[in-house]
């Protein structure tokens, strides 16, 4: 403790006694061990949530059931990544999707999937097909906020990207997303197309993006 935390009572005689003792009497130094033990903590379990998953096979399926589970990652992403007001759009989405309907007027096919990692849902993103000018869109991606930076975004987005290209081959593709998220985008070859002052909410604006290949697509 006392290589972590520069503090007298950890680097002379220290006991535990004395140690509580100035602690309790000594806010700023009670902050910087909360501090610590939370770092500790939060780095351990980055530690076990990555072993989860390389130990274990994640599945790709299409949505049918997986409704609250859906909702519970967009919960665990609100806020910064969803604004609370698009809720209801998504759980609309979802409805729609469990009973088969489209949920859009302008499109013409919908797809949505789920990734189940040990018998649980942690992420879900899908695709629409739009009507008029056809194109692919992309809709409602997420991953549980516990399971960020683990690849399951990349995973997701390529498999959707592999999909496109399987079933509805030469389609450009463009997505919206927001001033968090646009950079991962970019790195997987989609361009800036424009972009709306909050967009989807106050603090949360809206990023239009098409693939680079299809960058003269018109929004």
């Amino acid at each position: 403790m006392g290589e972590e935390v520069k503090i007298n009572c950890f680097q002379s005689n220290p006991s535990i006694k004395s140690s509580l003792t100035f602690l309790r009497k000594t806010p700023w130094a009670r902050s910087k061990v909360e501090s610590l033990y939370l770092f500790v903590k939060r780095k351990e379990e980055k530690k076990l949530i990555e072993e989860r998953i390389k130990n274990a096979a994640g599945e790709i399926k299409v949505f049918s059931t997986e409704y609250a589970a859906c909702m519970t990652i967009f919960d665990s992403n609100t806020p910064p990544f969803f604004d609370p007001k698009e809720r209801n759009q998504f759980k609309d989405w979802l409805m729609k999707k469990a009973s088969g309907e489209l949920a859009y007027p302008s499109s013409s096919t919908e797809y949505y999937f789920v990734y189940v990692l040990d018998q649980t849902v942690i992420a879900c993103a899908g695709y629409y097909v739009t009507k008029e000018n056809p194109m692919a869109a992309m809709a409602w991606g997420m991953v549980h906020s516990s399971f960020h930076n683990k690849g399951i975004g990349t995973l997701l987005l390529n498999y959707r990207m592999n999909h496109i290209q399987k079933h509805h081959p030469g389609l450009g593709i463009r997505l919206g997303t927001s001033q968090y998220t646009y950079r991962f985008y970019e790195k997987m070859g989609f361009k800036v197309k424009s972009i709306t002052k909050d967009g989807y909410g106050l603090g949360l604006d809206t990023y239009e993006m098409v693939s680079k290949f299809y960058v003269n697509i018109v929004l």
